[in-house]
């Protein structure tokens, strides 16, 4: 496949993803306002207990649990995850173009034991790519570009 199809599958695959973690968000925050919603105006009494911390909530603890879940527990959950949808889209775009021309990556250097380890030209290609990637991407996010 040629690398402007690679990259547009990327970008289909990243956007189907934030499509799925926005549905996710949506539809969470509105099952939570409506369980808000039904002990508040129905009177629904409950008590769960999660068993790995021992904890206990009530319906009464939960009105404010909810509240606190959908403005910040589910926003952060949502936004770490566009995050690294964005982070898998940006990586995987990198890699695509440095195999295309790696000619770019000329001035990088492999040991000579890192190179004897590799059957062949692509996979030193490879590893020259993987090593650029792991070097940015280990960077702080303001030098990625």
């Amino acid at each position: 496949m040629a690398l402007r199809g690679e990259i547009e599958a990327v970008r289909d695959r990243a956007l189907s993803h934030l499509n799925a973690a926005h549905d996710y968000y949506t539809y969470s925050k509105e099952v939570w306002r409506t369980l808000q919603l039904v002990v508040q105006r129905d009177g629904l009494k409950f008590s769960h207990r999660n068993r790995a911390t021992n904890s206990t909530v009530n319906e009464q603890n939960f009105l404010s649990l909810a509240q606190r879940y959908i403005a910040w527990e589910l926003t952060s959950a949502t936004l770490q995850q566009f995050l690294s949808i964005f982070e898998n889209f940006l990586f995987e775009v990198l890699r695509r173009w440095l195999l295309a021309y790696p000619q770019s990556l000329s001035t990088r250097q492999l040991s000579g034991k890192e190179i004897l380890k590799l059957p062949d030209k692509a996979a030193i290609v490879d590893a020259l790519v993987e090593k650029e990637l792991r070097d940015v991407f280990y960077d702080r996010p303001a030098n990625w570009f």
